[in-house]
């Protein structure tokens, strides 16, 4: 990410002209001082509480006392943007008066250098030591990824608790006192935010690459971690943690007997390069082989006790061994799209477990949507009652009955769902009182789910609904969770709706995301004036018979992104689409041809207002898709 990147533009400055050299300055420092005062003042005034109460003459009093020392700030930084939105960050989490600003300049100015990298390692290590011990770890623990690698909110949540990071908090779960960790650190521009969900949560961001640069040499400093070079094998030391990229980890198995941690990406690992590690390294608590090319996993690994954190997201890997069940400490079992189709039943011996997440990644051999695919839930699993995550298990009637146990769920997905489960499943989704995601999959697509007793949680966010919808109970349950105020996103797949059946569908007025999945049978779709006024994403992805979209004016008035995909009677653009005015991206993919023919020649002036407009085709076997605006 160079140093005026564009995915800073969100903390608070403007966006350079990428420079040729990441690390020049301007000409000359008073250049930066006219240039970006205003936008350090944002950055120290804009936290404080009390600098905002009035933001007319008050707040223009306020810029002016300020301004001279704020452009003493902006001097040190040498135009640096990086540099100026940092300090500025900082400034934000001190007192609103010249003495302690004063006070952070004078830190400053004792330990600035000439050299632009090393009063950026300066700033680094005064932001770092403003942060409490915690936060800090979680901090230098993001350089362990590689550079430009984008973390996932949920997914490093869960290594940052299994490390041990995140204490208790009276009033909050481990994941929320850790998400507002994240916040924190994005609010002082530490990490970059890359992307928000549909609720307004920070889904992905990175860690700016000359701060990755810098906390690793930290890291190394403290032994809190170590990036694997072969060239520089011997610097591993005393390091705690371990991040391999590239390469096989045997040839330094002896030497680690102390790593507490192992973090593999895209590596070529061996089953035998891993046995040699387990054998060696006993003190191990996080081991995450996410898309490593390893497809079986050698017994040693269930000898590690300590291990609280294991990773096989997007593995080869399709069998677990019952020795899983010594794993007494284990915390997370992370195997999404893996290869695994059955789990032991001494799983249930981790009493620990508090997020199991097994799904098979689906063989896709068209364009037609395919879901995730489940796995059979062990006898006894209803007894670990940590679980707050699970997902994606196959229902019996053994586990809807005493499903109930797992009151503490706050994601829970469940297929192979039969008419027969629905009374008692969703009896005990009603018990699931923290519930925030939730997805029912019917067994196959004619399979009808019952939606009467169907009462989840006032905190819902988000439901996925699988299966053919029965007809009867369709008003009565929209209007239900209309009343859930959480629920922003929608997905319904299989459900065989018609245009009486959406008009009920409208009374979701909370949605932010509704996507449509093979669940529209209907040749005509319209919008009510009044409808989805917060919906910000539609996607709708197989509707053979859809030959007409209307939109009045009003509809939709918050909408960004339209997809419309699958739909072949689709000859024309949605009526009413020059209505929907903040619409910033539209997708058309298997539509008719003369709908797609016209877009391409750019013959559709009614979505002129749209920035990007892409069409999909198929090329080599594979979705790909051409921008047309």
């Amino acid at each position: 990410m160079a140093i005026g990147d564009s995915r800073c533009r969100g903390v608070g400055f403007p966006v350079a002209k990428k420079p040729s050299n990441a690390a020049a300055a301007p000409s000359h420092p008073l250049a930066a001082a006219t240039r970006y005062p205003r936008r350090l003042i944002g950055c120290a005034l804009g936290r404080n509480p009390h600098l905002q109460v009035r933001r007319n003459q008050w707040l223009l009093d306020s810029i002016i006392f300020f301004i001279p020392q704020l452009l003493r700030f902006v001097d040190k930084c040498k135009g640096l943007p990086i540099a100026i939105v940092c300090i500025g960050r900082l400034l934000s989490f001190k007192s609103a008066n010249l003495l302690e600003w004063e006070n952070v300049y004078r830190n400053l100015e004792m330990q600035f250098t000439n050299n632009y990298i090393l009063d950026m390692n300066i700033i680094l290590k005064v932001s770092l030591e403003d942060l409490p011990h915690n936060m800090k770890n979680c901090f230098l623990y993001c350089s362990m990824f590689p550079e430009n690698y984008v973390m996932q909110r949920k997914w490093l949540v869960r290594l940052w608790i299994a490390e041990g990071f995140i204490e208790e908090s009276e009033h909050k779960t481990l994941e929320e006192v850790a998400e507002d960790y994240l916040t924190e650190l994005i609010n002082r521009c530490l990490l970059v935010e890359v992307k928000r969900n549909e609720s307004g949560y920070i889904d992905d961001f990175q860690m700016h690459d000359i701060f990755r640069v810098l906390a690793l040499s930290k890291a190394r400093e403290e032994n809190f971690c170590f990036v694997l070079d072969y060239t520089k094998t011997h610097l591993i030391g005393k390091a705690r943690r371990l991040s391999i990229q590239r390469g096989d980890i045997s040839q330094i198995a002896e030497n680690v007997p102390h790593l507490r941690s192992l973090l593999v990406f895209h590596n070529s690992l061996s089953f035998n390069s891993l046995r040699l590690f387990a054998r060696s390294v006993k003190l191990l608590s996080v081991l995450n082989l996410q898309d490593s090319s390893i497809e079986s996993l050698p017994n040693d690994v269930f000898d590690l006790f300590n291990l609280r954190f294991l990773g096989l997201r997007r593995t080869n890997i399709a069998y677990i061994s019952r020795s899983i069940g010594r794993l007494q400490n284990l915390v997370v079992l992370d195997a999404w799209k893996s290869k695994i189709m059955n789990l032991p039943e001494e799983i249930i011996r981790l009493s620990k477990l508090t997020h199991l997440i097994v799904t098979v990644k689906p063989v896709i051999t068209s364009m037609n949507f395919v879901p995730s695919v489940g796995i059979p839930a062990p006898t006894g699993l209803w007894s670990l009652g940590c679980l707050q995550t699970l997902l994606l298990m196959e229902a019996s009637s053994e586990m809807v009955f005493y499903l109930g146990a797992l009151v503490n769920l706050r994601s829970f997905r469940i297929s192979k769902v039969q008419g027969r489960h629905c009374a008692k499943l969703f009896v005990a989704i009603t018990n699931m009182f923290h519930l925030v995601r939730l997805g029912i999959h019917a067994n196959d697509n004619q399979e009808v789910l019952q939606l009467e007793a169907l009462k989840p949680s006032p905190l819902l966010q988000k439901l996925i609904l699988q299966g053919a919808l029965d007809k009867e109970s369709l008003p009565q349950f929209f209007m239900s969770i209309s009343k859930l105020k959480s629920l922003t996103i929608l997905r319904l797949v299989w459900s065989k709706l018609d245009e009486e059946d959406f008009y009920y569908l409208e009374e979701l007025q909370q949605l932010v995301k509704l996507q449509l999945y093979d669940a529209y049978n209907g040749k005509r779709l319209s919008f009510q004036a009044t409808s989805f006024p917060k919906l910000r994403i539609l996607k709708i992805w197989g509707a053979p018979h859809l030959s007409l979209i209307k939109i009045e004016r009003g509809a939709m008035s918050s909408m960004v992104d339209l997809k419309l995909l699958l739909c072949p009677e689709l000859k024309l653009l949605p009526r009413g689409i020059e209505h929907v005015t903040t619409l910033e991206e539209m997708t058309l993919d298997s539509t008719a041809e003369e709908l797609v023919g016209r877009v391409r020649k750019k013959n559709e002036a009614r979505i002129s207002h749209v920035k990007r407009v892409y069409v999909g085709f198929i090329r080599n076997g594979e979705l790909a898709a051409e921008r047309i605006q």
